[in-house]
Parts: C-alpha cells; sequence; structure tokens
C-alpha cells in the first residue's frame, strides 16, 4: 500500500519534470498549487550545485595513509556526508539516464560543470589505499556511479569539453 502510493507520488514528479521548459505551469502537490518554472540552470542550482558543494573534500575529510586522523569523529564525520552526498547525486543522474528530460540533456555546459566538478573531488581525495582507507574507495565507487549517469544524461556532449 505504502509502495503504491511511493509510485504514483514518484510518476507525478517525473510527469512534472518531463514538461516543456519554456511554460509555467501550475501544480498541485499535497493540495497546495505553485508556480514553477522550469529551465536549464533551475535544476543545476537548485539540486545539484549544493550536493557539489557537500562532495568536496577538506584536509580532515580522509584520515592520512600513515597515521591516524588528528579527529577521528569529525573525519568519520565529513567522510559520511561526503560519500552521502554522493550517493544523492548517483540517484538522480540515475534517474535522469533513465527518464530522459530533454531541458537537462540540452544544457551540455551543466554536465561539464558536474564532470569537472566531481573529478576534482576525485583529485583531491586521491588514489591511496590501504587500511583505514576504506572511505576513500567507498568515495571513489560511488563517484564513478555518478560520472557513469552523468556521461549518460549528456551522452555525446561531453566529448572535447571535458578536462
Amino acid at each position: 500500500m505504502v509502495r503504491r502510493s511511493l509510485s504514483a507520488n514518484y510518476e507525478r514528479r517525473l510527469s512534472f519534470l518531463e514538461l516543456d521548459d519554456d511554460i509555467d505551469t501550475d501544480v498541485a502537490m499535497g493540495g497546495q498549487s505553485e508556480q514553477v518554472e522550469n529551465d536549464n540552470t533551475s535544476f543545476l542550482t537548485t539540486l545539484v550545485a549544493p550536493l557539489l558543494s557537500l562532495v568536496q573534500p577538506t584536509s580532515l575529510s580522509f584520515p592520512p595513509i600513515s597515521a591516524q586522523s588528528i579527529h577521528p569523529p569529525t573525519t568519520s564525520a565529513l567522510s559520511a556526508i561526503h560519500i552521502a552526498a554522493l550517493e544523492c547525486l548517483n540517484n538522480l543522474f540515475l534517474s535522469f539516464a533513465t527518464v530522459p528530460i530533454p531541458c537537462v540533456s540540452g544544457d551540455p555546459n551543466s554536465g561539464l560543470t558536474v564532470w569537472n566538478s566531481l573529478w576534482s573531488a576525485l583529485q583531491l581525495v586521491g588514489v591511496e589505499t590501504g587500511p583505514g582507507q576504506e572511505r576513500r574507495r567507498e568515495f571513489w565507487d560511488v563517484a564513478i556511479g555518478v560520472l557513469w549517469g552523468v556521461g549518460r544524461v549528456w551522452k555525446g556532449s561531453l566529448v572535447g569539453g571535458a578536462r
């Protein structure tokens, strides 16, 4: 019963996203009417940009290879936040790859922004492995899934523009 209502809500949201990008539409959600403007940049600024900022690691995000973190609880929390943000991006781009939305895939600059931001985060994380570096490996595993989704959404648009 709950699964059916969640599925209906998901389908309603997907059908909303498929609207033309130049049409303002009143959408009834939960008994409320909202004026929604669906343009190319809104998805990047409202959904993806905050998640991309949460993905960017700091010096405390992962423990150093040869030593323990100077504050393990902070390191644990930060790496968990980075990975959770990546998982959100993974789900988002998997959805966009499954149900193509022309206003999203038609903006290759957004794709390049996401692609380059993910690669810069991966460069900061590094490729060090070993005991105590499981979170780095998990970061890479999830990030590769996000990159796959980005590549599927902007298929053919990222070639030659990615750095």
